[in-house]
């Protein structure tokens, strides 16, 4: 194929966690994931798409859960996953530093990176909304309005066109 010398040096998807914080309401930790996607400009160097998601702690159990058979792909001992420290202020860094090599680790094997669970993962609102990612279907207009409500994207440069902008271009 052509584009096979490219593979090797594709920049990476760079990945931080930038804030844990206790969501009362459900009794569950939310994880600000930042997730940083190279994008190619042919008149510049390689720059980032910076957007961030709020995934609570199961999105991170799901999605070792989803990865976790590739060959090859060594993640972080299931010891992270212990909800037994969870109010420990030393536990949580050390988890949210272990997150984070997890989805570096992730991003580092070929076919982890591709996988449905991890683009699942690492998809925004609006890329679910847009068709981008396939998510599973809510039950109800009430789970509908929880998940976008659970769910936020903090992009620093997506833009969507509403439907009123959409319909009222037609002649």
């Amino acid at each position: 194929m052509p584009y096979e010398s490219f593979a090797g040096g594709a920049a990476k998807r760079v990945f931080a966690i930038l804030n844990v914080t206790l969501d009362v309401d459900q009794d569950a930790y939310v994880y600000e994931v930042q997730i940083s996607m190279p994008v190619y400009l042919p008149e510049s160097d390689v720059k980032y798409h910076v957007y961030s998601v709020l995934r609570r702690f199961n999105d991170f159990k799901r999605l070792y859960e989803g990865v976790g058979d590739v060959d090859g792909l060594k993640l972080p001992e299931y010891g992270l996953w212990s909800v037994l420290r969870a109010d420990d202020a030393a536990f949580l860094a050390q988890r949210k530093l272990g997150l984070e090599t997890m989805l570096k680790t992730i991003e580092e094997n070929a076919t982890a990176s591709r996988s449905g669970a991890f683009a699942e993962f690492l998809a925004s609102p609006q890329m679910k909304l847009n068709g981008d990612v396939s998510f599973q279907q809510l039950t109800t207009t009430e789970d509908a309005t929880k998940s976008r409500a659970n769910s936020a994207d903090r992009s620093s440069n997506a833009t969507l066109v509403a439907d009123d902008e959409a319909t009222s271009a037609d002649p």
